[in-house]
């Protein structure tokens, strides 16, 4: 955010699978930041937890 040219200097070589369309962070600016500089959504790590944890449980409930 306060550098936005480091952000796209590290972005540079990335290379994801044309699939890709989420990202996750634990940092809030390095969040907004990725996401503006690489088009993919960065979210807290907080909500891969979420979503790990509430697909096991709708599994469980189901057996």
């Amino acid at each position: 955010m306060r550098y936005p040219e480091l952000t796209g200097a590290s972005l540079q070589h990335l290379n994801l699978p044309k699939d890709c369309k989420d990202g996750y962070s634990t940092s809030r600016t390095c969040e907004m930041s990725l996401s503006n500089h690489s088009g993919i959504d960065f979210r807290g790590i907080v909500y891969l937890v979420d979503e790990a944890t509430t697909t096991k449980k709708a599994a469980t409930a189901s057996v």
